[in-house]
């Protein structure tokens, strides 16, 4: 059985949740990588990189870099990746186990 971070790591892309947002440019700039302007997290541009493969991103303006769980965290203020995941398993209504 999969963990509420493994549920939600695995069932929610970055880009799927940056497309939420309509003030947000994604576009592919590589082989499975994407840029997204303005970065969510510090505003600035051409610097927020998405990594498919390893579901990732980093920008590299800011030096925030993590998984979908630490992106929601950073916008969202938790304290912790628990409250974060568990608002991202809400958002997009994520079954994990009997949750």
């Amino acid at each position: 059985m999969k963990t509420l971070y493994e549920a939600v790591k695995t069932q929610i892309s970055i880009r799927q949740f940056l497309e939420n947002h309509p003030d947000r440019q994604i576009k592919r700039i590589g082989n499975k990588m994407l840029r997204v302007n303005p970065c969510p997290l510090c505003l600035h541009r051409d610097c927020f990189t998405i990594f498919e493969e390893s579901l990732s991103f980093k920008c590299f303006s800011c030096e925030k870099s993590g998984d979908i769980i630490c992106l929601e965290k950073y916008i969202k203020g938790f304290g912790s990746n628990f409250e974060a995941a568990s608002s991202l398993r809400k958002t997009f209504q994520i079954t994990v186990g009997g949750l």
